[in-house]
């Protein structure tokens, strides 16, 4: 899925690798979660999670 009809973004863990397939939030996504495998806590430098560990970014940064 890519463009204006994707729903959903995989987030990758980038210290163990773990995928995880999440909702996009209607707006932009949270700064940082935690990988539900190792604990590590992911934090976004840019946008939300989702622009930075995510496979689409988030629907604020669509257009961008």
């Amino acid at each position: 899925m890519t463009g204006e009809k994707a729903s959903r973004s995989i987030l990758q863990c980038p210290k163990c690798g773990f995928k995880v397939t999440e909702r996009l939030p209607p707006a932009r996504g949270p700064k940082q979660c935690g990988c539900v495998a190792c604990g590590e806590t992911l934090k976004a430098q840019t946008c939300c999670v989702f622009c930075e560990f995510g496979s689409e970014p988030c629907r604020a940064n669509r257009s961008q």
